[in-house]
């Protein structure tokens, strides 16, 4: 159970028992990288990496390790990594 202060407003309509949908952001990031969850591998440790392609070639990808910082509707939020990601 939650209770929510809202500040009135001219377009803001509420009756008793309505439901609403509510998001709350509860994690704000400065730099990081939203991919596809399905791109992000996992090694037996439980590490978390991807692949990724050399600057110069089309053919050479390098592994690099990220950390996962949110998973939501399919996709994951990675904090940047000094690797170069």
């Amino acid at each position: 159970k939650a209770t929510l202060r809202l500040d009135p407003s001219e377009h803001l309509t509420l009756r008793p028992n309505q439901l609403v949908n509510v998001r709350i952001r509860d994690l704000e990031v400065q730099e990081a990288l939203v991919v596809p969850s399905r791109l992000v591998m996992e090694n037996s440790s439980g590490e978390s990496y991807v692949f990724v392609l050399e600057e110069q070639s089309q053919a050479r990808a390098r592994k690099v390790f990220v950390k996962v910082l949110s998973n939501q509707g399919g996709e994951l939020l990675l904090e940047r990594s000094e690797q170069g990601i």
